[in-house]
């Protein structure tokens, strides 16, 4: 038998999974096994580098999933593209002049806030042109309660449409469903310049018609990677993918404001009909080279499908065998209670035993027949409450006795896993792509939902995603109007600073991403730990961020260190809780994704509404920090909610009939 090969997936693979992912081998192979496990223990310690072969040197540097996920990046940094164009294209859309202010507001009282409470007009040199200067007023007057209507409506198709495409994506496929997504989005952004110069109304509409496009794609996304992606990648792949969205920002921001500054296509018309345009070129190149499962590529080489699928086959039979040991011990722990309970049934009949030789013994003394006759019946009723120990005790012996039973069966069953493992790899082709899709597909049932509406861990994954959605959405759709009213910056300069926050969060979010799938090959923390850490550095890191901002009052510069430096870390949540879902339910994770999405997304337009009743009018310091004030209560209070009902296993309402046949464990239950 030759030597075992090691490349980077089945060190990943072997390295995490241990002897599950390897066949039973031979008698005759025992001192081949002996050196592999030697080779397989100095590489998963890091003693031993990895050198790849130089035949596949050229073969493995781009593999078929990797396309998948630049497909996917680039998806999400045209949609995201889409999306945020119009907060910085609205500025120069509003002609800010002719926008009314609230009769109600005293002139007086306006006026000492604005002196007191407000950021100085940076000095404007002599002789120097500024953007200010040049600026052309916007065609709209719209007011802030407008601009906020507008800003939100997106939000409203984008809720509604999150669960309905995490469902169609498990049924029908995650490519059609992401693909046409863009492209319906793409559509009508092109559509967006055309409705705001008819009339207001159909400009709300078509943003809320582009926003149910868009509004499938990141739970389509969560069922394609459940079937593309192994466990021990999909904490990278999720970073990489979903990063587009702050790429897209990045890239957006700063583009539109230029866009807008110039008179091409109109100026800031010209931002929609660009990206709308680049989101039809993306929709052909997606429909050509991505597919939604391995198994139906037909460009996939079959080194990378086997090991896909060998990969998630195996995954969910290590699960099932950790919930059976779970299962054992939970049997050992009844067994040790009902030998107690056996003990102290011995004790108490010992006890009767001795009272009745009294009793005896009182009966043949005692001169007294009716005395005599009355001691006996009491000592009967002891003896009667006795045997109903003794019975309880003989009951408690058969349950043991179903107990060991039950550990022998448990016993052959892991056994049996053992020996289909090495069914496993000497499986041909067809059979390999039968157990994947027989373990993957989402099957005939009916998804539960009153069990997935009831799950806990869901419920902590929804609440701590608004935390973070609100506070996302404070700084997506608000903070360009904070640095124009607050801080003063042009339409250029605020487009760019924008952009900076998430440009580094994308960096940081690839690298704990890629730190947190490195902690867990070592098994330095297990899943659900890892959960928790990357979201609470996700939730609490930012948060601590806008406290910064509030503290730093006028300066731009510590605004923006605070923006691009410690809120860059809101970049591990894709380590965090968005893989969370896939692993309580691989079968339904886009259908939960959607229901969290859906939700977290109402902030979407809820954010702006909140924040217009706070400032109503008042560009101050003071209203604008209890803006920051309360994204960071509810950021840190979903955190918190996270980390006390997180979990990380697969639930038993996940599982499908077939697994559950094949497996004792009944259910999970939180």
């Amino acid at each position: 038998m030759p030597p075992q090969r090691w490349t980077d997936e089945t060190r990943d693979a072997s390295c995490y999974y241990g002897n599950l992912i390897r066949p039973s081998s031979d008698a005759d192979a025992d001192d081949d096994d002996t050196e592999a496990d030697d080779e397989r223990g100095a590489f998963c310690s890091g003693d031993r580098p990895l050198i790849a072969g130089t035949e596949n040197a050229n073969a493995d540097w781009l593999q078929t999933r990797h396309i998948f996920g630049l497909m996917g990046f680039l998806g999400f940094a045209v949609v995201y593209a889409m999306r945020v164009n119009l907060s910085v294209a609205i500025v120069a859309m509003v002609n800010r002049t002719d926008v009314p202010h609230s009769a109600s507001d005293s002139a007086s009282d306006f006026a000492l806030d604005l002196a007191n409470d407000t950021c100085p007009l940076p000095p404007v040199k002599p002789n120097k042109t500024t953007l200010h200067s040049n600026w052309q007023p916007g065609e709209f007057q719209w007011d802030e309660a407008t601009q906020g209507l507008v800003l939100g409506s997106f939000f409203y198709g984008y809720v509604l449409t999150q669960v309905p495409g995490g469902r169609m994506a498990e049924l029908l496929g995650g490519k059609r469903i992401y693909g046409y997504g863009v492209l319906i989005t793409a559509i009508f952004t092109l559509l967006t310049p055309l409705a705001a110069r008819c009339d207001l109304p159909l400009l709300v509409l078509v943003r809320v018609l582009e926003g149910m496009g868009e509004g499938v794609t990141y739970p389509a996304m969560h069922a394609m990677l459940a079937h593309w992606i192994p466990p021990l990648e999909r904490n990278k792949f999720a970073a990489i993918v979903y990063a587009g969205s702050n790429i897209g920002t990045v890239i957006s921001m700063p583009l539109t404001g230029w866009l807008c500054s110039q008179s091409f296509l109109g100026g800031w018309p010209s931002a929609f009909y660009i990206f709308g345009l680049l989101g039809i070129v993306w929709f052909g190149a997606w429909m050509y080279l991505v597919y939604d499962r391995p198994s139906e590529h037909p460009r996939i080489s079959w080194k990378e499908r086997t090991y896909i699928e060998r990969a998630l086959e195996v995954s969910r039979q290590r699960l099932q065998v950790e919930q059976e040991q779970e299962q054992l011990e939970r049997a050992d722990r009844y067994l040790e209670r009902a030998e107690r309970v056996l003990e102290r049934a011995d004790r108490h009949l010992e006890v009767e035993q001795r009272d009745l030789q009294r009793a005896e013994g009182d009966l043949e003394r005692e001169e007294h027949l009716e005395w005599e006759q009355e001691q006996l019946e009491w000592e009967q009723e002891h003896l009667q409450r006795a045997e109903g120990d003794l019975q309880r005790a003989e009951r408690d012996l058969q349950r043991e006795e179903h107990l060991e039973w039950e550990q022998e069966h448990l016993q052959r069953t892991e056994r049996d896993l053992q020996r289909a493992e090495g069914d496993l790899k000497r499986a041909e082709e067809t059979d390999l792509q039968r157990g994947a899709e027989e373990a993957l597909a989402p099957g005939a049932e009916h998804i539960p939902w009153r069990a997935i509406l009831s799950s806990v861990p869901l419920w902590a994954i929804l609440l701590t995603q608004c935390g973070q959605s609100w506070a996302f959405y404070t700084q997506l759709t608000e903070l360009p109007t904070y640095m124009s009213n607050i801080l003063h910056f042009d339409i250029q300069s605020n487009a760019l600073l924008n952009a900076i926050p998430y440009l580094t969060a994308w960096f940081v979010g690839i690298g704990c991403s890629a730190l947190a799938d490195w902690m867990l090959a070592r098994r330095y923390i297990s899943q659900l730990n890892s959960y928790k850490l990357w979201n609470t550095i996700s939730s609490v890191v930012p948060s601590l961020g806008l406290v910064g901002i509030i503290y730093g009052g006028c300066d731009w510069i510590w605004v923006t260190l605070m923006l691009a430096g410690v809120g860059s870390f809101g970049g591990a949540v894709y380590a965090g809780n968005q893989m969370n879902h896939i692993a309580l339910s691989p079968r339904f994770a886009g259908t939960m994704y959607g229901i969290t999405n859906s939700a977290a997304n109402i902030c979407g337009f809820l954010a702006p509404y909140v924040i217009g009743l706070i400032i109503n009018h008042r560009e101050t310091l003071t209203q604008w920090h209890i803006v920051f004030w309360l994204a960071v209560t509810l950021n840190v209070a979903g955190n918190f909610v996270y980390l006390i009902f997180a979990r990380a296993d697969e639930q038993s309402w996940s599982r499908s009939r077939s697994q559950i046949g094949r497996s004792p464990n009944r259910s999970l239950r939180i």
